[in-house]
C-alpha cells in the first residue's frame, strides 16, 4: 500500500497539468520535421523520411533537425554549416557550432568562441561578438550575452534592448522576460535582484524582488520581496502586496491558492481573502470544486468556501473535466464523483486521471488492467505495467516486454520491445530493442528498424538514458 500511497501522491501532483492539457498531441510535438528525422547509424547522422529511407546518407558528425525555412544544421569535418532536404551544402562547414533556425529568419553561429547571427543564405547579419547567443524560441526577441550583460535582438539583427542585466530570460508567448541585477554572492553562487520587461524593454516591474514570475494570461506577475509572496499587474499596480508564504497561480475563476501562517486559502487578484486561511493543505481550482485538508483529512470546497464533499479521505487529486477524481482511504484507491460518492464498488493499489480518455489505468493485487468512468473493469488486470490512453492505444508491459493495446483490450502491437514511447504528434513511436532505436508507426507497422544509434529528437524529448517508457 506504500507503493500505491507513493505512485498516487506523484500523479496528484501532475493531475492538474494533465488534466489541462486534456491529451498528449495538444503539447506532444511531431517526430519527423518537414518531413525528414535526423538519425545516428553505426557513428554518423543522415536524415530519414516517413518511409523509413535514409534519403540523405549517415555522413555527417552531428545534426540537427530541419527548420521550416528547410535548412538543417550538420557537421562535418570538425566544422558546423547547413544542408537544405536535399543534402545540399547551402551555407558552408565554416563555424565551431550552429544552431537551428527554428521559425526565424537568423540562426546563432559560433566561430573563435565568439557568437553571432547569419541570415539563410549565410550572411553574417550580426558580426559575431557575443560571448553568448540564443535562438528566438517562442518570442519575437532572442538574448545575447557579452561581458557577462545580457540584452535582446529582434528578428531582423538589431540589438533592440541594451546589454544591461547580469541575468535574463527568454521572452514568453505574451511576451514578457524576466531580467535580474546582481547584488552580491559569489561566483558560485551569485545573488540577484529581478524585474520584468515587456518586448519595448521597459520595466513592467523593477529589479528589487528576490524572485519573479512573468505574467500570467490575465497579465499578473507574482513577486517575492522581503521573503513574502505578492502580486503585480503589468502596468506597474500592485493589488496584492507581499504577504504570502506560498503564493500560486490564479485559476481561471480569479482565485489563487496562498499559504500564510503555515495554513492555506484562496484570495481574489485584489489580494482579499475569499475562502479563510484555515486549512492544513490545499489544491488549486480547476474545476467548480478545489481539494482542501483540515484536520489531518481532505474534503473539497466551492468557489465561496462552502463544504461541498467532507473532509474524510487520506488524499485526493482534483476533479477533471469528466467530474471525476480520486481518492485514498483506508489504504485504498478509488475514484468519487462531486458529490464524493464511490464510482463502482472496486477499490486498488493504484489508480490514474483519464486525461480526457474513455479508460484509465489501475493496480490491483500487483497487475494492471483499465477501467471505465464508472469504475467498471473493461480490461482486465493481466500486465505487468501499463500507461496511458492517446489516439486510441495504450503501451503495456507484459513478458518484460512493452507494446501497445486498443481500447478493447486487444494487441495491436506485440510486446516485444525493450522500451517505449508515447506517439508522437504526427503517430510516430520510437522503440529499443538490444539497446537500439527503431520506429513504428500507431498501427505497429515497421518503419525504421532497431539499427541506429540514436535519434536526436528522442534525446529533445526523453533525455540521455533511463527508463522512458511513459508507464507507471
Amino acid at each position: 500500500m506504500k507503493r500505491c500511497l507513493i505512485l498516487l501522491l506523484t500523479l496528484l501532483l501532475l493531475l492538474p497539468t494533465l488534466a489541462a492539457c486534456n491529451g498528449a498531441n495538444d503539447t506532444t510535438p511531431a517526430l519527423f520535421s518537414e518531413g525528414l528525422l535526423a538519425a545516428r547509424q553505426n557513428g554518423k547522422y543522415g536524415f530519414l523520411n516517413t518511409r523509413g529511407e535514409f534519403v540523405i546518407e549517415p555522413q555527417y558528425e552531428d545534426a540537427a533537425d530541419f527548420s521550416e525555412n528547410g535548412l538543417a544544421a550538420v557537421k562535418s569535418g570538425g566544422k558546423w554549416g547547413y544542408i537544405d532536404k536535399k543534402g545540399n551544402t547551402v551555407i558552408n562547414f565554416s563555424y565551431d557550432r550552429a544552431l537551428s533556425f527554428q521559425n526565424a529568419p537568423l540562426a546563432p553561429v559560433s566561430l573563435g568562441g565568439k557568437w553571432g547571427y547569419i541570415d539563410q543564405k549565410g550572411n553574417t547579419v550580426l558580426e559575431l561578438t557575443y560571448d553568448i547567443a540564443y535562438g528566438f524560441g517562442e518570442g519575437a526577441l532572442a538574448r545575447v550575452t557579452q561581458n557577462g550583460k545580457h540584452g535582446y535582438i529582434n528578428r531582423e539583427g538589431e540589438l533592440v534592448i541594451d546589454l544591461l542585466y547580469d541575468s535574463a530570460s527568454e521572452f514568453t508567448k505574451n511576451g514578457y522576460a524576466r531580467v535580474g541585477i546582481r547584488t552580491g554572492g559569489s561566483e558560485e553562487a551569485p545573488e540577484y535582484r529581478y524585474g520584468c520587461i515587456n518586448t519595448e524593454g521597459t520595466l513592467v516591474a523593477e529589479c528589487r524582488y528576490e524572485t519573479l514570475i512573468e505574467p500570467d494570461k490575465a497579465g499578473y506577475l507574482r513577486v517575492k520581496e522581503n521573503g513574502k509572496w505578492g502580486c503585480l499587474t503589468a502596468d506597474g499596480k500592485t493589488p496584492v502586496a507581499s504577504e504570502f508564504d506560498i503564493l500560486y497561480a490564479y485559476a481561471e475563476n480569479g482565485l489563487a491558492l496562498a499559504q500564510k501562517e503555515n495554513r492555506y486559502g484562496f484570495i481574489d487578484r485584489e489580494g482579499n481573502t475569499v475562502i479563510p486561511f484555515d486549512y492544513d493543505n490545499a489544491k488549486s481550482f480547476v474545476s467548480s470544486l478545489a481539494a482542501v485538508k483540515k484536520d489531518g483529512k481532505w474534503g473539497y470546497v466551492d468557489q465561496k468556501g462552502n463544504t461541498m464533499i467532507a473532509h474524510s479521505f487520506t488524499n485526493v487529486s482534483s476533479f477533471e473535466e469528466n467530474g471525476i477524481a480520486y481518492a485514498v482511504r483506508d489504504n485504498t484507491c478509488f475514484y468519487i464523483n462531486q458529490k464524493g460518492e464511490p464510482i463502482g464498488d472496486e477499490t486498488f493499489a493504484l489508480v490514474s486521471p483519464f486525461e480526457g480518455e474513455k479508460l484509465a489505468y489501475v493496480a490491483k493485487d500487483g497487475k494492471y488492467g483499465y477501467v471505465n468512468q464508472k469504475g467498471e473493469w473493461v480490461i482486465d488486470p493481466i500486465f505487468e505495467k501499463a500507461g496511458s490512453f492517446h489516439n486510441g492505444i495504450a503501451p503495456v508491459k507484459s513478458g518484460g516486454r512493452y507494446g501497445f493495446i486498443n481500447e478493447k483490450g486487444k494487441l495491436v502491437i506485440e510486446t516485444r520491445y525493450q522500451n517505449c514511447t508515447l506517439p508522437f504528434a504526427d503517430g510516430y513511436i520510437i522503440v529499443m530493442i538490444n539497446e537500439k532505436y527503431g520506429i513504428i508507426d500507431e498501427n505497429g507497422k515497421l518503419i525504421v528498424a532497431a539499427n541506429l544509434d540514436l535519434i536526436p529528437a528522442f534525446v529533445e524529448r526523453y533525455g540521455s538514458g533511463g527508463d522512458f517508457t511513459p508507464i507507471a
